[in-house]
């Protein structure tokens, strides 16, 4: 089963109902919920999720619990040491991006999925949109997901 690595941006997308990227966002997460993907999110997200969701008036009580339920189907990707030091040595311009991916590599992610991908040129692993990713065709064997066909980004294929 295919392994996404979310980007802040579409986990913020979720809690926070933000149009026109939610629906995209939803997709994502119920391709989780379903079983056809794994999820990996950074620990880092989670936080600035609670942050930013706060400025949208939200009550830290029902942000929380909707992050309890995207944790129940997803995981929560590492954020230690060795993956800050990495981030600072690594010569990313972003530091918050350069954080999320080395949290990524420890999940072996084969994807990473954010509204931003130009911010991650220099990544080893393929990124993509949301949008880019959901037009991917999947031909589901319910034992066995696979990715048929991959499309060209402007980004590249990074494979």
């Amino acid at each position: 089963m295919k392994r996404l690595f979310l980007d802040t941006n579409i986990l913020v997308d979720l809690v926070c109902n933000r149009e026109p990227f939610v629906t995209d966002a939803k997709n994502l997460f119920a391709m989780a919920y379903l079983g056809k993907v794994n999820i990996g999110i950074s620990a880092l997200s989670y936080i600035n999720t609670v942050y930013i969701a706060r400025k949208y008036h939200l009550d830290t009580q029902s942000i929380i619990e909707s992050l309890k339920k995207i944790a129940s189907f997803t995981t929560i990707t590492q954020l230690n040491e060795t993956t800050i030091k990495q981030a600072m040595d690594c010569g990313w311009n972003d530091f918050e991006d350069a954080v999320q991916y080395h949290s990524s590599l420890p999940y072996a992610a084969d994807y990473i999925i954010t509204r931003n991908p130009k911010d991650f040129k220099n990544s080893t692993i393929p990124v993509y949109s949301p949008t880019e990713f959901l037009q991917i065709p999947f031909w589901v064997d319910e034992s066995n997901p696979t990715v048929l066909n991959e499309p060209e980004t402007e980004y590249g294929r990074n494979d």
